[in-house]
């Protein structure tokens, strides 16, 4: 599942995702991105994988990766909260997809992650 995150944030979007996501939540999750977007010019994205643990199903990763496709050009900066240092080669390979700034946080640094976000 995931959890809408700095839901009082007018420059961020905040999203933590928990457990394996499926299809269904991906695109519920696009549908929140999309809304979002409406209301926001330019957003800073804050995603919170501390406690994801991947794709439910290939369907659900297609659905990540056409969100990530439809949203790449949409957010200033975009903040990866997570566990393992592997997640910055993630974050090299992401980059070369968006003109977005990417950036890698440690578990606990959701604040700063925030805040950097914020400054897109």
């Amino acid at each position: 599942m995931f959890t809408e995150i700095l839901v009082d944030d007018d420059h961020v979007v905040g999203i933590a995702c928990n457990g394996k996501l499926t299809k269904e939540e991906f695109e519920r999750m696009r549908a929140l991105v999309h809304d979002r977007l409406a209301t926001i010019e330019n957003p800073g994205l804050v995603l919170d994988l501390t406690e994801f643990q991947g794709h439910a199903t290939a369907a659900a990763f297609l659905e990540d990766l056409k969100a990530d496709i439809d949203y790449r050009n949409d957010f200033g900066r975009i903040a990866i909260v997570g566990h393992e240092r592997w997640m910055e080669r993630g974050i090299a390979i992401a980059s070369r997809l968006t003109r977005s700034e990417m950036r890698w946080f440690e578990v606990g640094e959701q604040d700063d992650a925030a805040n950097w976000a914020r400054r897109g």
